[in-house]
């Protein structure tokens, strides 16, 4: 009888040690794969968190460097699976005994990749918590109007003359006109008067890229781009935001950075030249541009406007002789009208005043008198033998009284820039952004060599680990901001 039961408990011994060991092995191999997937987190995160200082702290944005990325991973693991001091002081037995023995990185998201659209994602995503969705709203019906208005079109002279009108026929007209009257043959006098009335004796910048060291001119390294898991759509609402990033990250002629290599950097992502005084140059003719078409529309929808324009254009069409002329003689002295108010608006710009978009009656600074005399008046330095004021310098005095009625609530020269990065291409406008992030950071202690396609801010990895007992895993995460 005792042997039976000694029998029975061997037997019922086996199967529950049996069982206790499956359940530990069991629950060895799940704190394996928990410590495995924790040990990863960290170390990727330990990775994340060795993101570019400098660059943060200018730009706001959160790029680590891809310089033996899979190394430093492993290394992180590996770091993390070691016995802690007290184990080893105690000379307890690792019942997990890991190590990881392959890294192999499968994808990686540098700065540069998808046209510049991985940086427009953090630009964007800095900006998203600085304004709420009534600003953005307010721009884009800003924006609209603009757009609405052909503000930003060339060649305004035909779009307002007679259909019957031919482009030819009004250039022809017009060159004759011109001639016949005496008024400069191009508008290449009014803007270099002008930008000297604009500047005047003030001091600009006169710093200078080198470009082919840039990331918009050299060949740049490529990642797999943008990951889908991001979702980030380059929706209106991220394009304003991106245009706001720009605008507060980077200065500009009225605010210019003092910390920054070049100091007009808006007007270079703007026109992309290597100088910051052509830069400026080119964004005044474009702001001249916009004025002259905004000031051309104010002088159409103004009954009284028209109506003096209409007088000065007959009698100068019956002066030559010619009724015929009167349409295109109409159509270059507003044009003229126009351009010469916006010479004054940009000024102000310039200045940091404010000048609306579509002016009312009472902020226009030229009347048409100032235009007749224009009309009649050669391009000479001389005239019945007194030497005539350069464009600007006669008439400074009477801007600078009637600049008294430009208030704040008006646009001012950072809107106006709002509005032309808004237009431009948004793949020229973040390419031309690294451009001046890396010219910036290059200049900081140890950051001559700083090039954007050698950060990233996502990486993808699979990790093969080890257990001294045997067991083999394979793990694969993917990082990022």
């Amino acid at each position: 009888m005792k042997g039976q039961l000694t029998v029975f408990f061997a037997m019922i011994m086996t199967t529950i040690l049996s069982l206790a060991v499956a359940l530990i092995d069991g629950a060895r191999y799940s704190a394996m794969r928990l410590e495995i997937a924790t040990v990863h987190q960290t170390a990727g995160n330990s990775v994340l968190a060795q993101y570019h200082r400098l660059l943060f702290e200018r730009y706001g944005l959160l790029f680590f460097s891809t310089t033996d990325l899979g190394k430093k991973n492993m290394e992180f693991i590996n770091y993390n699976f070691a016995r802690d001091s007290l184990g080893l002081i105690l000379g307890t037995r690792d019942l997990l005994s890991l190590r990881a023995e392959e890294n192999q990185l499968e994808s990686i998201t540098l700065a540069t990749d998808s046209a510049g659209m991985v940086l427009r994602r953090q630009c964007v995503e800095c900006m998203e918590e600085r304004y709420g969705i009534s600003y953005l709203e307010q721009m884009a019906e800003m924006f609209y109007l603009v757009e609405e208005q052909g503000l930003l079109e060339e060649d305004l002279t035909y779009q307002i003359c007679d259909e019957e009108w031919s482009e030819e026929r009004i250039r022809a007209d017009t060159e004759i006109f011109l001639q016949e009257t005496m008024i400069p043959s191009s508008f290449h006098y009014l803007e270099k008067e002008a930008l000297k009335f604009l500047l005047g004796k003030a001091q600009y910048s006169e710093k200078a890229l080198d470009g082919e060291s840039l990331a918009s001119q050299r060949t740049l390294l490529k990642g797999d781009g943008l990951s889908t898991q991001k979702g980030f759509k380059n929706s209106q609402w991220d394009q304003l935001l991106f245009v706001e990033y720009i605008l507060d990250y980077t200065g500009n002629y009225v605010t210019p950075l003092k910390d920054g290599y070049l100091l007009y950097q808006t007007e270079y992502i703007l026109s992309g030249e290597e100088m910051d005084g052509v830069n400026l140059w080119n964004v005044v003719n474009q702001l001249l541009q916009i004025r002259t078409c905004a000031n051309a529309i104010g002088i159409l929808a103004d009954e009284n406007r028209n109506s003096l324009l209409g007088e000065l254009s007959n009698s100068l069409a019956a002066a030559l002789g010619n009724p015929e002329v009167e349409p295109v003689i109409y159509a270059a002295l507003m044009i003229l009208w126009a351009e010469i108010e916006g010479i004054y608006d940009v000024r102000n710009l310039l200045q940091g005043e404010g000048v609306s978009l579509l002016k009312a009656n009472e902020d226009w600074l030229i009347d048409v008198s100032t235009i007749a005399d224009l009309a009649v008046i050669s391009d000479a330095r001389e005239i019945d033998g007194e030497e005539k004021p350069l464009l600007g310098e006669g008439l400074q005095e009477e801007a600078e009284e009637d600049s008294a009625l430009i208030d704040k609530g008006k646009m001012t020269y950072e809107d106006y820039l709002r509005l032309l990065l808004w237009f431009q291409d948004g793949e020229t406008t973040a390419m031309r952004l690294m451009d001046v992030i890396e010219s910036d950071i290059r200049e900081l202690e140890d950051q001559s060599s700083f090039c954007l396609d050698m950060y990233a801010d996502q990486f993808r990895v699979k990790t093969k680990v080890k257990s001294a007992y045997g067991q083999e895993f394979w793990i694969t995460r993917e990082y990022g901001y």
